[in-house]
């Protein structure tokens, strides 16, 4: 890894885990191990997909056939009910757009309510990103946002910088309140 970019991951780490988030810096065909253990651990059920990238390199579906753990993909077959379906996972998984290493944050575009849900609904998030999509300031966004936003379709884009938290409660802070308790950034180190 050059060292410009080593030292945007370092801040995005630090930035990110500031916020209770965890980044997880893989190469590609490890991404799915990753991802299954990280499920395992978080004593996972259920996981959802929607827009993850790479996915035939980082084999996901495989891994996650030897934890025994169930993942349906979003969109691509008729699942019953979608939003109860994703309701009831415990994993959300899907792809990143952006990276902004100055503010710990991820960008997600999404067209369809069900790929928002993903990301916001089950307790635990893992956003999958390739670490050439990591840039330093919240500027560097703006071709993203011009592109993305210039679509004839409509488009919300999320910014995510760890577990939602509130401090309504009581003033105190509370995690996982109003969307996931955990949010994983899985950064492939090598696209």
């Amino acid at each position: 890894m050059e060292e410009k970019l080593s030292k945007l991951v370092s801040i995005f780490k630090a930035e990110l885990e500031s916020l209770s988030g965890h980044l997880h810096l893989v190469s590609t065909n490890k991404a799915g191990e990753l991802i299954a253990r990280i499920a395992r651990e978080k004593g996972v059920k259920l996981a959802v997909k929607c827009m993850v990238p790479f996915e035939d390199e980082i084999n996901i579906a495989e891994a996650f056939g030897k934890t025994g753990i169930s993942l349906v993909e979003i969109g691509t077959r008729d699942i019953g009910n979608v939003k109860d379906t994703i309701t009831a996972a415990d994993m959300g998984l899907s792809g990143a757009d952006l990276a902004i290493a100055e503010i710990g944050a991820i960008a997600i575009a999404s067209r369809k309510d069900e790929d928002k849900l993903v990301t916001c609904l089950p307790r635990v998030h893992v956003a999958i990103i390739p670490s050439s999509l990591l840039v330093h300031h919240p500027d560097d966004a703006l071709p993203f946002l011009q592109s993305t936003l210039r679509d004839s379709q409509p488009c919300v884009v999320s910014f995510i910088s760890g577990p939602s938290r509130t401090g309504d409660i009581e003033m105190k802070l509370v995690l996982g309140v109003h969307g996931p308790h955990e949010v994983h950034v899985v950064m492939l180190e090598d696209r």
